[in-house]
């Protein structure tokens, strides 16, 4: 039995990987203006970091309007075409089975509630949580650290993810953190964050359980 009463998990990077979907939207997105045979490690880099700044700094397009319309389109062919090329990482399905037996399970994400819902149904895991949360502005809800505030009953509580950010968001609320460096997040920021445990494999996450 666990020794924490709810488990708030990140998803992308956490429990789904959604890199295989917005590679293809990227490439697909660059294709239609021009760009051609980019190289892996730079998709890769744009996809894992901030693809505003990368597009900024990789490929010169800095005028805001055609940034945006950037996004839009490559959002657009994401969630249209590539979205359910997404793949849950090995042994999570089993964990999330198991521990949501005996435990509260929640999603708090910063991700759009859309896609990760979405995601959830498209991999028969909606069920193990008791409530998706995600950080969006037009629900007022700005944070990590206030949706956790907004959900924990208790301290006996541990936030899992793979960024610093889901550390902060531990730590500011006074409970456990699981930093997993299978994820997105650099291992560097994730050890400089803190968190009380780290691990590299969703099979090692029961254990600290």
């Amino acid at each position: 039995m666990s020794k924490y009463q709810q488990v708030f998990f990140d998803f992308d990077g956490t429990i789904c990987d959604t890199y295989p979907g917005k590679s293809l939207a990227l490439i697909h997105t660059l294709k239609a203006r021009g760009f051609e045979n980019i190289h892996e490690k730079t998709i890769k880099s744009l996809v894992k970091t901030s693809l505003k700044k990368g597009l900024e700094k990789q490929f010169n397009i800095k005028d805001k309007k055609e940034l945006n319309l950037f996004l839009a389109d490559f959002n657009e062919a994401y969630e249209k075409e590539f979205m359910f090329y997404a793949t849950l990482y090995d042994g999570i399905f089993d964990l999330l089975k198991k521990l949501s037996a005996s435990v509260k399970l929640h999603i708090v994400s910063a991700k759009p509630k859309k896609m990760v819902t979405a995601l959830l149904a498209h991999h028969k895991i909606s069920s193990y949580f008791k409530t998706v949360n995600c950080v969006e502005k037009k629900n007022g809800c700005r944070s990590k650290t206030a949706i956790i505030a907004g959900l924990k009953k208790s301290d006996h509580c541990v936030m899992i993810g793979d960024q610093s950010a889901d550390v902060r968001a531990a730590k500011n609320n006074h409970i456990a953190s699981i930093a997993v460096t299978y994820g997105y997040g650099r291992k560097s920021e994730l050890l400089n964050s803190c968190p009380d445990m780290i691990i590299a494999h969703p099979t090692e996450i029961i254990a600290k359980l």
